[in-house]
């Protein structure tokens, strides 16, 4: 019988792999809890992203930090840390100037309103996250720390996956198929003689998927 994550999205047959399996019930895992954190925010009028900006802007102080810098500590990254800072200044939460070495980098700092809420939230965040993991224990807790520590090491070295197997599966399959490099499943040159264009495209684009890791895991 299906038990977990299997049970969960109600996927009929097991898991391609224990990779797979784990990787979702991480995905799912991850998205119950920024559910639960946004509910718990919600009566406070705040996101989660904007929570999470707030509290990176009282650790960094009178001196503040450019939107750039917001960006790289953000628990979840936002594709416009612009416009979240907008909405901030907007609420009177924090401001913004331009730096004193530098006048063309903008910094922005967390105002008296801003660490007011956040001080309001302290203590029912802190409760919140006890009631939810609390139940866990100190060594269980302890142990799911330094696993999660080690799964976000993988990712730091992405460019081994992204810039060598998958590069060299598109590549693999498109010389197979008589293009020079994978740029030709977006830029197709003339096909060899004898082959239409399309059949040859069609062939180079199903060779690069069938070489995907794990293409099969997810869903039924």
């Amino acid at each position: 019988m299906a038990r977990g994550i299997q049970a969960e999205i109600k996927q009929n047959k097991p898991f391609d792999s224990l990779e797979a399996e784990a990787f979702l019930s991480l995905l799912r895992t991850a998205d119950q809890l920024q559910g639960l954190v946004a509910e718990m925010l919600k009566p406070h009028g705040i996101s989660p992203t904007q929570y999470n900006a707030l509290r990176i802007l009282r650790g960094a102080g009178a001196q503040g930090l450019a939107c750039r810098e917001i960006g790289e500590r953000m628990i979840h990254r936002d594709p416009d840390i612009t416009r979240l800072v907008n909405r901030l200044e907007g609420r009177g939460l924090v401001t913004r100037s331009r730096g004193r070495v530098d006048r063309r980098v903008m910094k922005t700092r967390i105002t008296a309103a801003g660490l007011a809420m956040l001080r309001g939230l302290d203590r029912p965040v802190a409760e919140f996250q006890r009631r939810l993991l609390g139940g866990l224990g100190a060594a269980r807790l302890r142990g799911l720390i330094r696993l999660l520590e080690a799964v976000r090491e993988i990712p730091s070295r992405r460019q081994v996956f992204l810039g060598g197997s998958l590069a060299a599966a598109a590549k693999a399959g498109a010389e197979k198929n008589g293009y020079r490099s994978a740029e030709a499943l977006r830029h197709p040159k003339a096909p060899p003689k004898g082959a239409t264009q399309g059949r040859h495209l069609r062939r180079a684009r199903a060779e690069f998927f069938s070489r995907l890791p794990g293409k099969n895991s997810v869903g039924q």
